[in-house]
């Protein structure tokens, strides 16, 4: 069965970092094991694994069969699939994109999602702060690697977007009460403007955790897996080969109270 495709038209303080809950180190459920250990799995996903840490990014987050779980931003769906697995013939995973992003992993988004190789993902096209989904239909959403690209813009300044703004809003429509916000996102200096950050295609923590927690999100727990004290977080990722899936990240996990 061919994954269906949807095209939608657009029509608080911080908290001091200290209350966040440090994750600790838990056991890989099966259902993620086995989603990571697939022999179906493309070949330069396994070889990206070891940057990317999967097992233990799904586990901290909490994925799990029977969940409805929605990735902004999937390019071209290295994670999405790998939820999707997880959660299983009762579950949905919806990879939701810009074309833009289909442009730049064109080749990847077409060998993922081939006819009859993945049967429980929806991908959805569109504005990512107006979608036509129904409001408390998700269990988990996620923006891995890509919120700092709705973070700064032009006009705004050091301040939040207002396109920011409207997506972090949309996404609690669509949470379930009490539903989970998972952020990975490379990290800028704290020093950095937005404006700097940004032409890194980084983001602050402080400015990070401020956007989510003025949105009404309640952050629950922090991880440092992905963590790299080598990242001097001077370049891009993509300025730098060495640092693809090796920049310091960020690991962050919010609840919706709604």
């Amino acid at each position: 069965m061919s994954p269906l495709v949807l095209v939608l038209c657009a029509g608080a303080a911080l908290a001091p970092f200290a209350s966040a809950a440090a994750a600790k180190p838990q056991p890989v459920p099966a259902a993620i094991r086995q989603a990571v250990d697939s022999e179906e799995r493309l070949p330069d996903d396994r070889a990206r694994d070891a940057g990317r840490r999967p097992a233990e990014v799904l586990s901290f987050f909490g994925v799990a069969p029977g969940m409805t779980v929605m990735e902004f931003g999937a390019g071209g769906g290295y994670f999405c699939e790998l939820m999707a697995r997880v959660v299983g013939p009762k579950g949905l995973a919806i990879a939701q994109n810009f074309y833009f992003f289909l442009r730049q992993s064109g080749e990847e988004y077409k060998r993922r999602f081939a006819p009859k190789r993945l049967d429980n993902i929806v991908m959805i096209f569109g504005d990512q702060s107006r979608l036509h989904l129904p409001a408390d239909s998700i269990d988990a959403a996620f923006f891995i690697d890509t919120y700092h690209d709705l973070a700064f813009e032009q006009p705004s300044g050091d301040r939040q977007p207002a396109f920011a703004v409207a997506t972090l809003a949309e996404v609690r429509r669509l949470l379930r009460p009490g539903g989970m916000l998972g952020i990975i996102d490379h990290r800028a200096e704290d020093s950095a403007t937005r404006s700097e950050a940004a032409a890194l295609h980084r983001i602050t923590e402080p400015a990070l955790r401020r956007d989510l927690e003025a949105a009404g999100f309640r952050l629950e727990a922090a991880a440092d897996f992905l963590a790299n004290p080598g990242d001097r977080r001077a370049k891009a990722w993509f300025d730098d080969p060495a640092l693809r899936d090796r920049t310091d990240r960020m690991v962050l996990r919010y609840r919706s109270p709604d």
